[in-house]
């Protein structure tokens, strides 16, 4: 499986699990092919629910977010895993 394709399944896997308006501020942060070159690791960000709208002292106009790792199998494709990533 190439990249790109990859990286839309992990996009389109996002916008089925997590309904709702978050999805349409979807940035890709991060693509990474395991060193077993077995699974695309796919970092993906969006708006944290928690801090919506939260300024905190040195992040003014900045908003927090929340880091998704989707591990895709790079042979079949298949979905394997999606985990939160602490930053």
């Amino acid at each position: 499986m190439e990249v790109t394709e990859a990286i839309q399944r992990a996009l389109t896997f996002i916008q089925t699990v997590i309904k709702d308006n978050r999805v349409g501020s979807m940035l890709l942060e991060e693509v990474e092919l395991s060193e077993d070159s077995r699974y695309w690791l796919i970092t993906i960000s969006l708006p944290s629910p928690v801090a919506s709208g939260a300024l905190f002292v040195g992040n003014a106009g900045r908003q927090e977010r929340d880091y998704k790792v989707v591990r895709i199998d790079a042979q079949t494709g298949k979905v394997e895993s999606i985990k939160m990533r602490k930053v």
